[in-house]
């Protein structure tokens, strides 16, 4: 075996120039490739720190995923070092609270993200001193078909959370043009349902948003983050202002808001060829927000998948007085 990849005359990719080397890295995207790129030689770590997008996927803590992390991951020894020495210095000598006891709403205790490879993350993340784009995802915590998708926008302090829900979600046929079907009105029960789960789906929102502080403490020249979790439900977004904030500011926990709630029996979304049956959109805004700005949040969220963008806007303008509207107080552990 070749002492180093340097000295390999079959290895061609290393000699190609710095700059083709940071484009194939910053197309790779995904955190642990990047990681054994950069384990590979000094030239190799040394580009990788130039690299503008990263994506990783945080696993949920059970035995599989921890044994496969350490089998994919962590395999290489001096990479393995190290994340033994994190473990010491960041894990044993210090209790395992750094979330499950913070101040903010818990995940359910039956799901949750595996601490040792988000702390080995965190660690690499560090290195890339030039990141200007960042995709986390997470373990989901809920299984609730109802819930189709749902986003939120934070700051210090909360922008939005606009959750979309359905009873059922299908492709147009040819019988959906008939207009026969009975059509799913918003009673006491499902509006007490929708309600709850999105009040969750902001909790969820918050604990992503308190995440978000430790991933980005070290990267200034960040722009763009999203954390998402697994099933593709939920996404938290942060723009550059909002980053911003997070680096300059201390978040503030909302303890009051308002909800609104705009339902459709039926939606026919032509544009898309899909039909929603008993269709909701539920918005949590605090108290002090003008509602003079939903105009603009309901014509941009869920931009990154059509079909649902069209939904929530043509429930919002269709609806739009029809709103039911409560004041909820948000008492956050």
């Amino acid at each position: 075996m070749k002492d180093s990849i340097e000295g390999d005359p079959e290895t061609h990719i290393y000699h190609l120039p710095d700059e083709l080397l940071v484009f194939l890295f910053n197309k790779l995207v995904d955190a642990k490739c990047l990681c054994r790129c950069y384990i590979v030689s000094k030239r190799f770590a040394s580009i990788i720190t130039q690299i503008h997008d990263v994506s990783f996927a945080i696993p949920s803590r059970n035995i599989n995923n921890i044994s496969n992390q350490q089998n994919d991951l962590y395999h290489e020894e001096s990479f393995a070092k190290n994340v033994l020495q994190f473990f010491v210095d960041n894990i044993y000598t210090k209790p395992v609270r750094y979330l499950r006891y913070i101040f903010l709403p818990k995940p359910p205790l039956s799901v949750s993200f595996d601490p040792i490879v988000f702390r080995a993350f965190t660690k690499f993340l560090k290195k890339l001193g030039r990141v200007k784009s960042l995709h986390v995802e997470l373990p989901s915590f809920h299984e609730n078909q109802s819930v189709l998708k749902w986003e939120a926008e934070f700051g210090s302090e909360l922008s939005f959370c606009v959750v979309l829900f359905a009873t059922t979600f299908r492709i147009m046929q040819m019988e959906d043009c008939e207009n026969d079907v009975r059509p799913i009105s918003l009673t006491n029960e499902l509006l007490r349902s929708r309600s709850n789960h999105a009040i969750q789906r902001l909790m969820d929102a918050l604990w992503r948003n308190h995440i978000v502080r430790h991933v980005i403490e070290d990267h200034k020249e960040l722009k763009d983050l999203t954390v998402s979790d697994s099933n593709k439900e939920g996404t938290l977004c942060l723009g550059e202002n909002q980053i911003a904030e997070l680096h300059d500011l201390s978040p503030t926990l909302p303890t009051s808001g308002y909800v609104k709630i705009w339902h459709a029996p039926i939606m026919h979304l032509l544009t898309s060829g899909h039909v929603m049956e008993g269709a909701t959109v539920v918005m949590v805004r605090l108290l002090d927000q003008q509602s003079a700005d939903e105009d603009r949040i309901m014509n941009r969220v869920f931009k990154e998948e059509e079909v649902f963008r069209e939904a929530a806007k043509e429930i919002y303008e269709n609806y739009k007085t029809d709103a039911l509207t409560y004041v909820i107080e948000l008492n956050i552990p």
